[in-house]
């Protein structure tokens, strides 16, 4: 049961930060089927830009995102 308060208490965070990106960040995140912290910071440069209208800015933003989940994560512990 923890585990699975946890798990939607991290999923409530990540849905938090994911509306603070830009909307073709958002979006990326959508296609990629991104629903959990650590699919989220599993998410590569290829993955990105392999997508159409989803550039460099848009990877800068992400990558942003999963150095700032990555420190509050590493504090949790």
């Amino acid at each position: 049961m923890k585990k699975l308060k946890k798990q939607s208490k991290e999923r409530r965070n990540l849905v938090a930060e994911l509306a603070k990106l830009p909307i073709r960040a958002r979006l990326v995140c959508r296609r990629l089927n991104v629903s959990t912290v650590d699919s989220f910071l599993k998410i590569t440069e290829d993955d990105v830009c392999g997508l159409k209208n989803a550039g460099n800015e848009t990877w800068k933003n992400i990558r942003r995102l999963q150095k700032k989940l990555k420190r509050q994560k590493k504090q949790r512990r």
